[in-house]
Parts: structure tokens; sequence; C-alpha cells
């Protein structure tokens, strides 16, 4: 009799015991599942014996969006509500990213970097990449009412797409790894991202090339980023037809003619640096999204300006030029 009181004891306590480690166990399943790609998840839990731990190339399309703005919105919040703010962009546009099989690569700063490629998405990866761009932008409206709610900054977002190949591999030491893409087109993403304002999505020839569904091409025309002499052509894209059927939403305004010009002046950005000289101009033409600029200093398509007007500073960027003046896209607001 004693011996069965101590086997059922132990029994007991063993089963306690197997318990507490199937909770530990599913708990670090989730925990590193939050921050390893699926592959290697896939891996460690025996769901595939494919895994590019030494590195292999891979024809692919990638995203790559960012936050306009973002260095200069966050700089009166705390700690707190800025990581509040950006785990909440975060999570909803991962959440549509792996809702169309896509494979979010990392956050770098305010930006979200993803790919879609044959292995998860078919031959189909630059239409689900499109769609899932579209997705995105219109989700932007819900992350800014969730933002005035809390009193945190309204932002947009540009996005960028490219295909090609691309190394997709573990890059780093012993001590440290990670799971990551290099090469030309992962450059050439990044830098075609840059070029867009908040709203827009635009895209390279390779990727435009690659699809096969109809999609709404707004306009086209030639970029010319470092590195590239030759100037880069890329599309701003308004939609995807059938069977996704999603356009984005239109959040351009048209100016309209203000009775007397508003006086400023302006700075341009160089790269992430503004420039010292400071140049005067008036705004003839403005709506929430964008003015219209005269001014006598010659600027370029795509410049970036930091404009100071009496009622505070906004961030634009140049899109296009007319005997009107400069239409420069409001990018953000402080």
């Amino acid at each position: 009799l004693q011996m069965g009181c101590v086997l059922f004891e132990l029994y007991d306590k063993t089963r306690l015991i197997k318990k507490r480690l199937e909770t530990q166990t599913q708990f670090l399943k989730q925990t590193f599942k939050t921050i390893v790609p699926d592959d290697l998840d896939n891996l460690l839990y025996g769901k595939t014996n494919n895994v590019a731990i030494s590195g292999k190339v891979k024809h692919l399309t990638v995203i790559e969006s960012d936050i306009r703005g973002f260095t200069q919105l966050i700089r009166d919040m705390s700690a707190e509500d800025a990581i509040d703010m950006l785990n909440h962009y975060f999570e909803s546009m991962t959440t549509i990213i792996r809702r169309h099989s896509g494979v979010v690569l990392e956050f770098v700063g305010d930006a979200v970097i993803a790919f879609f490629d044959e292995e998860h998405n078919g031959k189909n990866h630059a239409n689900n990449a499109i769609f899932t761009a579209v997705e995105m932008q219109r989700a932007m409206k819900d992350i800014q009412e969730w933002n005035r709610q809390r009193k945190y900054p309204v932002f947009e977002m540009g996005i960028g797409i490219n295909t090609g190949d691309v190394y997709v591999g573990y890059i780093g030491s012993e001590h440290r790894m990670e799971y990551d893409a290099i090469g030309s087109t992962m450059n050439l993403v990044s830098r075609i991202e840059g070029y867009s304002t908040g709203g827009q999505i635009l895209i390279s020839k390779s990727c435009k090339d690659a699809i096969t569904k109809n999609i709404d091409v707004l306009n086209s025309f030639v970029i010319k980023p470092k590195g590239y002499s030759d100037g880069v052509e890329v599309f701003l894209i308004g939609g995807i037809g059938e069977p996704y059927n999603l356009k984005c939403f239109d959040i351009d305004e048209v100016p309209h003619t203000l009775e007397e010009p508003v006086p400023i002046t302006f700075s341009v950005l160089e790269g992430k640096h503004c420039g010292e000289e400071k140049y005067p101009a008036g705004i003839t033409e403005e709506s929430k999204t964008s003015a219209t600029l005269e001014s006598d200093h010659v600027l370029e398509l795509f410049d970036n300006l930091l404009i100071q007007r009496s009622d505070g500073q906004i961030s634009g960027k140049v899109i296009s030029k007319s005997e009107k003046g400069y239409l420069v896209r409001f990018t953000s607001a402080f």
C-alpha cells in the first residue's frame, strides 16, 4: 500500500512536470515564431528540410515600405508612445503581408521589408506583392484613425516594389546570425521606395513585366538613384484588376488658388540632412496634401524640401514642374 502511494505521488508529480514543460514549450515556440523567419521555424519543428542556411539565389518580388518623416514626427513623443504607435503600425502591416503568403524579412527603423517568392506564392509572386501593397495603403486610414484617437501624429507611408534575383540566407558570425537578403534587387527597391510620397506605390519595370494581371498605371517616369547613371523607369500604381479588384484610395487633392501668395522659406534636404541655405518662395496654390511653390531657386524633380511657414514646418517632395511653379506633395507636418 505504501509503495502504491509513492508510485501514485511520483506519477502525479511527473504529470505536473510534463504539463509545465508543454506550457513552456508552447510559449517558447510562439515567442520564437515572432523573431525568426517562417522557414527556420519550420526546420526546427520538423516541417521541412529545405532551408537556405548556407544561402541560395531566389527569384522573388520585394516590398519595402517606409513612414514619411517619421524621425521628425516622434521627436516630441515619449519613448513609450512612439513604440506603441510603431508596433501598432507594424502589426497591421505584418498581418496583411502574412495573409498573402509574404515573408517579413526585417524591420529597419520604421521601414518594413518583405518578399514574395515562388515557394510561398507560386509564379504569381509579383501579383500578390502588388495586391498586398494596395491593401497596405488602404489600411493606413484605420491606422491614422487609431492614431487620432490616442492623440498620436497622423502619418503616411510610401512603398517601393522590385522583382529580381536575390541572395537569401543566414549571414553573420558564430556569435550572431541573421536571415537576410542581399544584392542589387534589394538595393534598387530601397532606392525606389525613397522616391515615393505618402500613399504611393512605385514599382520597377522588372516588376511590371512580371505581373500577369491588369494593373492601374497612373504615371511613369525615370528616376536617377545613386549608382544608376542611365536612370531607372518606375511606375505609379493605383490598383490591380481581376481577381483582386482593389484600388488605392485617391488621397491627392487639386490645390486651390490662393487670393494672395503665402510667403515661406525652404531648405533642400540632402539625404537625411537639411541644407543650411534657405530660399524665399511663395505658395500660390494649396490643398491638404500639396501646394504649388513659386521660387527663383531652381529645383529638380523629387527634391525633398523642408518648408518654414508662420504656422510651423512642413516637409515635402517636388513631384512636377509647370508654368505655375513647383508642385510639392506634403510628406509630414510638425
